[in-house]
């Protein structure tokens, strides 16, 4: 794991467990968010403080093989991420003040189910969480493959939790939602309760812009970092391949038929990556150039069929 990962888990996480204080409990569908929530429960509210002043620590903890338990402890069981330093550009603003929140606070949140964390309500990093912010999250999951059922299912109850995440689902988007008073508009909610996302967002104005609606709406929290996103899906072509070949880098469909035409008659057999594990080798790669998108395609009549019996994807 990253050195910059505890910063990012505390960051991202506390912004969405952050609306506890603007989440409602009630049970009430016009009371309850979508990703976002309310509370009216005054214990729920967090208690205005002078902000934490965490000691730095970086010069003792980076690089550090041999911690003390001390300094162990100050990493596992605070807040405090000085040690990492400013690891991008930008400082990402980390008031921790609210934290842990006073009362008993309980946030009810419906998450698809994810393979490879069976049980969030058990998790040690959640458990960890819980402990350093005051607030129990109580993690609502369907069985995987029954997302959409149960999604649509808790949506006609009107019963809904504190938090959605993929609020999305619902019919029609977050804006259907909100109109129809399934969810809020926290546009005016999260200056005072969520200070941290606010002050980020509003650092940068295409940051800002890119989180609300053509009519200015901010409907929910949305993931925004100090940095471009990176390359995580592509076909990744070995050096060694092209120092067999003698060529470039190929950016048109002619080179990429000219280098693994040269790579064949060379010899080398595998030069490429394709970074894929679930089967989807072509996806958006090459395939993209001929109007085949995942595994399907429309031919000239407009008639859907399977990728592979596109006849130029074959002719490739």
């Amino acid at each position: 794991m990253k050195n910059n990962a505890k910063r990012y888990f505390s960051l991202l996480f506390v912004l969405i467990l952050i609306i506890s204080t603007v989440t409602a409990c009630s049970g009430n569908s016009a009371n309850n968010g979508a990703d976002k929530g309310v509370s009216n429960n005054k214990e729920n509210e967090s208690t205005a403080k002078d902000p934490v002043e965490f000691t730095d620590i970086s010069a003792d903890i980076r690089g550090n093989t041999a911690p003390t338990q001390e300094q162990i402890d100050e990493v596992n069981h605070s807040l405090n991420d000085t040690y990492l330093g400013d690891v991008f550009d930008e400082v990402i603003p980390n008031d921790y003040s609210a934290y842990p929140v006073k009362g008993d606070v309980v946030l009810d949140v419906w998450m698809p189910a994810n393979s490879n964390i069976p049980d969030m309500n058990n998790h040690a990093v959640q458990k960890q969480v819980e402990q350093l912010t005051g607030i129990k999250v109580n993690f609502i999951t369907p069985p995987i493959g029954q997302e959409a059922d149960a999604f649509t299912l808790m949506i006609s109850s009107g019963e809904l939790p504190d938090i959605i995440i993929e609020p999305g689902r619902y019919p029609g988007g977050f804006e259907a939602g909100v109109n129809d008073g399934a969810y809020i508009d926290l546009t005016d909610l999260m200056e005072k309760n969520a200070p941290n996302y606010t002050k980020w967002r509003n650092s940068d104005e295409s940051r800002r812009k890119t989180t609300v609606t053509d009519d200015g709406k901010l409907l929910g929290f949305y993931g925004i970092a100090p940095y471009s996103e990176w390359t995580w899906f592509g076909t990744l072509i070995k050096q060694e391949a092209l120092d067999k070949t003698g060529l470039e880098v190929p950016n048109t469909i002619d080179e990429w038929h000219t280098f693994l035409t040269k790579a064949k008659e060379v010899g080398y057999k595998a030069p490429l990556n394709y970074g894929s594990t679930y089967g989807q080798i072509f996806t958006g790669i090459i395939n993209g150039a001929y109007g085949v998108w995942d595994w399907t395609f429309l031919d000239e009549n407009g008639n859907v069929a399977w990728g592979q019996h596109s006849r130029k994807l074959r002719n490739i």
